[in-house]
């Protein structure tokens, strides 16, 4: 089935040493949001799960990344775990509570991490929380924590995928600003815990600290509340937006500089939504560089019609980086902490 190309763009030269982490962060469009989402230029057949399944198994093969996040997952046991067990990965998935798809009669969605089990093996097990909101409630949404052990670059990774509250207006920017503070202080709190284990000598790792990957669907643009939380937290992260301009060849595929590029281009019956708010964060370390990822579409790439299309299956395109790591070699146990 024909799907849109994606292309790499460089951004910094690889160095000598080094091993490399690809790492994909993708909303996928629940099925059941996809048919009843207001896609108002989508014909029907286009959002049909039988259509759209093939191209996103597809995109994420072309990826052939390492880490895998996702959101808007809801066909994971029929679905998304055995076709991605044929391409290698191991999964985890924490449903959220009262998932909107649900009440289209679909199976709820959530967030899913789907890694390469030849090379993260995982020390402790995974961490799906809600967000808790006013009088201490759980809300519906949430994150998806897990801590690895890499053994190829022989250090530890904790790795999170979220999916914040959407919607525009001052109440929902505010709810992201705080769902983000409640997120990184869950993150620098698995990196306190693996740092004093490390200090006590029961961990191995390259370095005193962990590495971070998080993955989400923020529902904001760069210089929102939420995304600011995340710049500036103590933990410190880094985009893959942040002051990364491409290295300039005639080979490379380059996003034109004439249009700022986007991760959502819909149009829906309250207006058209073109606006970058899909992110992959990484430590701000000098163990990890960013050295290419994929250059995002453009309007004539996708068509007049906004996303879905008929060779992209989701309203969010798929963001894919190339990390590179400073290796220390895996540890001499393979691995087992």
């Amino acid at each position: 089935m024909e799907k849109l190309l994606r292309k790499h763009e460089d951004i910094a030269q690889a160095q000598s040493n080094c091993v490399t982490m690809t790492v994909m962060q993708w909303n996928v469009l629940a099925d059941g949001l996809a048919q009843n989402g207001d896609f108002e230029r989508v014909p029907q057949d286009v959002l049909a799960w039988e259509r759209r399944s093939p191209q996103i198994i597809q995109e994420i093969a072309e990826s052939k990344a390492d880490l895998v996040c996702l959101q808007e997952v809801n066909r994971y046991e029929d679905f998304f775990r055995p076709q991605l067990e044929r391409l290698g990965y191991t999964g985890i998935f924490w449903p959220k509570a009262c998932s909107p798809a649900e009440q289209y009669g679909y199976p709820c969605d959530g967030c899913a991490l789907f890694f390469r089990a030849d090379r993260f093996h995982l020390t402790g097990p995974p961490q799906g929380q809600p967000f808790a909101v006013a009088g201490g409630l759980n809300g519906k949404q949430g994150m998806l924590l897990a801590v690895f052990r890499d053994m190829l670059a022989g250090c530890a990774v904790i790795a999170a995928t979220t999916h914040l509250k959407a919607k525009a207006g001052q109440a929902n920017e505010a709810a992201r600003q705080s769902q983000a503070k409640l997120m990184m202080d869950r993150i620098s709190a698995a990196a306190r815990s693996i740092s004093s284990s490390s200090a006590n000598g029961t961990s191995s790792a390259c370095g005193p600290e962990p590495l971070v990957i998080l993955c989400g669907d923020f529902n904001d643009s760069p210089s929102s509340p939420a995304c600011q939380v995340v710049r500036h937290h103590q933990l410190g992260l880094q985009c893959i937006w942040d002051d990364a301009s491409p290295i300039q060849t005639p080979s490379n595929g380059a996003s034109s500089p004439e249009q700022e590029p986007f991760t959502t281009w819909k149009f829906r019956s309250e207006g058209v939504s073109k606006r970058t708010i899909d992110y992959i964060w990484y430590s701000r370390d000098p163990r990890i560089r960013l050295l290419r990822r994929w250059r995002m579409p453009t309007e004539a790439d996708i068509g007049e019609s906004g996303l879905p299309c008929k060779v992209y299956p989701s309203d969010h395109l798929s963001l894919c980086a190339e990390l590179e790591i400073d290796s220390l070699g895996a540890p001499a146990d393979g691995g087992q902490g």
